[in-house]
């Protein structure tokens, strides 16, 4: 009788234990980072791992174990291919996002890639479709990849929370729709987020939502994202261009500067760029304290 009676708290007390775990495991949020155009591998780990390094020390008082408990970082990538073949395949995805937006590829290209000033675009237009088969071959792998690592993360109980930089928006756009698609998959959306940084895409997640979002007003990169109904938030770095007007006076006239596109930039790392009035190394913590925020407010309290 004793023997039975231990072997009743044994099985209630390691099924206890582990319905415990379980419930820890559930609470636990994966950070993903997904990355933009022209990003090798290793760059797009070294953004994960900044990411990582803030919210260590904001959150967690640079205590690696206390992280743990309720976080984990990894990177939602996707290749790249080269700068025609990259900006062809962000074409491509905001051209399925919003088709028709743009009249054709070389308008996309002139606009918004080179603003008109480089004299090469019919070539760069040549050589992206050119590739074409291997840029959607690439796109399709890579998305796969993103959407099983995301289904991954649901089902081991874990929230979502992607920190999506430039074209990684539209890749998270994609793999949202995919995750969440359906009645029986629906659910989903309660635990999948974003944050939209410098974006490229229409739209976050959802049709006409737009935040929680940071584009600064001179990122040249993001531009669109304002077309599309991104607001932009005023950056106090400014380039400044040296140029005589009307009247034939030299004066400066704020410029904007593909520096201040940069992950690193909105995640609080100084630039340095040169303009009308020399040399400057300049930062700001603007972008990186809503992004941390939204990591603080994405995860699931013990």
């Amino acid at each position: 009788m004793k023997q039975h009676t231990f072997a009743i708290l044994f099985f209630l007390m390691t099924t206890l234990l582990h319905s415990e775990s379980l419930t820890i495991n559930e609470r636990k949020t994966d950070v993903y980072f997904a990355n933009g155009v022209l990003t090798e591998q290793l760059k797009a780990y070294s953004h994960m791992k900044l990411i990582r390094k803030r919210v260590k020390s904001s959150m967690y008082d640079n205590s690696s174990e206390k992280m743990q408990k309720d976080l984990n970082f990894d990177i939602a990538y996707n290749s790249t291919l080269g700068t025609s073949e990259d900006y062809y395949e962000t074409y491509l995805q905001i051209d399925e996002e919003k088709p028709g937006f743009f009249d054709d590829l070389r308008s996309f290209w002139g606009r918004f890639v080179t603003n008109g000033v480089i004299d090469d675009v019919e070539e760069q237009i040549a050589d992206a479709k050119l590739h074409e088969e291997m840029v959607r071959q690439v796109h399709d792998a890579d998305l796969e990849v993103q959407i099983t690592n995301y289904e991954s993360s649901i089902n081991n109980g874990h929230a979502i929370a992607v920190i999506s930089h430039s074209q990684g928006n539209l890749f998270t756009n994609e793999a949202y729709a995919a995750v969440t698609a359906g009645d029986k998959n629906a659910w989903r959306k309660k635990y999948f987020k974003a944050f939209a940084v410098a974006t490229a895409a229409t739209k976050l997640l959802e049709e006409k939502q737009y935040n929680p979002s940071i584009v600064f007003d001179n990122d040249p990169l993001s531009r669109m994202a304002t077309y599309f109904g991104f607001k932009k938030t005023y950056n106090p770095n400014r380039y400044q261009e040296q140029k005589k007007d009307q009247w034939g006076d030299l004066n400066y006239y704020d410029n904007t500067n593909a520096l201040f596109h940069s992950f690193k930039y909105y995640m609080g790392e100084p630039i340095q760029y040169t303009d009308g009035h020399g040399d400057h190394n300049v930062s700001t913590n603007i972008a990186k304290d809503q992004i941390l925020g939204f990591i603080e407010d994405s995860v699931v309290k013990r």
